[in-house]
């Protein structure tokens, strides 16, 4: 699994954090895998924080200039970051169909490497 997954799911996982209508057992996983998450969330955005810095040219600290001349060696930079592989093990927990979610099939995509979707 891939810092890149761990993202796209993150902030699917706070959406049903406070979703009361889940399963006592779902929210358990989500808890769990919140807080087995958050530090490689951290780390990501740390590293982002200092990749973007590293070739960023404006002096406006609300904007962001990467050169044209630049942009090769941010974007591989960039992509080494979201294809770091994370180092912890996770356990698929799983979500019955029977559980209405109000998901795209993006998000659905994004919760496959974390849950199974079951009968």
């Amino acid at each position: 699994m891939t810092l890149k997954e761990i993202i796209l799911a993150y902030p699917i996982f706070t959406k049903f954090a406070g979703e009361v209508n889940l399963p006592t057992k779902m929210k358990y996983k989500i808890s769990l895998l919140l807080n087995e998450l958050s530090p490689s969330i951290e780390f990501f955005e740390k590293e982002r924080v200092e990749i973007i810095n590293k070739f960023n040219t404006s002096e406006n600290p609300d904007e962001i200039t990467i050169p044209t001349e630049s942009m090769e060696d941010f974007n591989k930079e960039v992509e080494e970051l979201v294809n770091t592989e994370f180092e912890g093990e996770i356990k698929k927990g799983e979500i019955p169909m029977s559980v209405e979610l109000p998901l795209t099939a993006i998000e659905i995509q994004a919760l496959l490497p974390f849950f199974e979707f079951t009968e």
